[in-house]
């Protein structure tokens, strides 16, 4: 069994433009600032929530996959039931 399948195997794969991405750990919160990020909404307002996760591609090139979710503020969409196929963005580490 190559890497790329056991990282897919125990913690999922995602798609982003074409190519299929195996994650080597547990997606998390980045609480990364960038506009529209958390700290920029008042109880109420829409933000933009971002989660990241190592991972690697097919030739186990290391890359962080990231996701954004539109929140509002308080009444946040549980994590299990985010879209966690719309990645937003891979990049290359």
């Amino acid at each position: 069994m190559s890497l790329f399948e056991k990282f897919s195997a125990q913690f999922g794969a995602v798609t982003f433009g074409g190519q299929t991405y195996a994650l080597t750990d547990q997606a998390t919160e980045t609480n990364r600032m960038f506009p529209g990020w958390f700290g920029d909404a008042a109880e109420g307002e829409e933000y933009i929530q971002e989660w990241s996760a190592a991972g690697i591609d097919s030739d186990e090139n290391e890359v962080v996959v990231r996701w954004q979710f539109a929140q509002i503020k308080g009444q946040e969409t549980q994590e299990d039931e985010l879209d966690w196929e719309a990645v937003h963005e891979v990049i290359f580490a």
